[in-house]
């Protein structure tokens, strides 16, 4: 958690959840995971708090993890997906 400090009273709302450059929002989302796996493995309530106004701060309007400012991000195009898939069959 301490590269974490987006959860300040200062830090914009579209801010919060994420973690500050160079990482993306994607690596933001896979540290809340092991968040909420540490808490399930140890019972240690420590940042609970934290995690649950991260998770709320970047739930979309469809109710799901992808915030508008962040969808299609990581949209494939069929060229890319050809190039993947031609790196994979050699």
């Amino acid at each position: 958690m301490k590269y974490y400090d987006n959860n300040a009273s200062t830090t914009p709302a579209g801010n919060v959840g994420l973690l500050d450059a160079p990482y993306y929002w994607w690596e933001s989302g896979a540290m809340w995971g092991g968040m909420v796996d540490y808490w399930a493995y140890t019972g240690d309530q420590s940042y609970v708090k934290a995690t649950q106004d991260a998770l709320a701060a970047q739930l979309g309007p469809a109710r799901d993890l992808i915030v508008p400012a962040h969808r299609g991000d990581e949209v494939c195009t069929p060229t890319s997906a050809e190039g993947l898939q031609s790196r994979h069959l050699h």
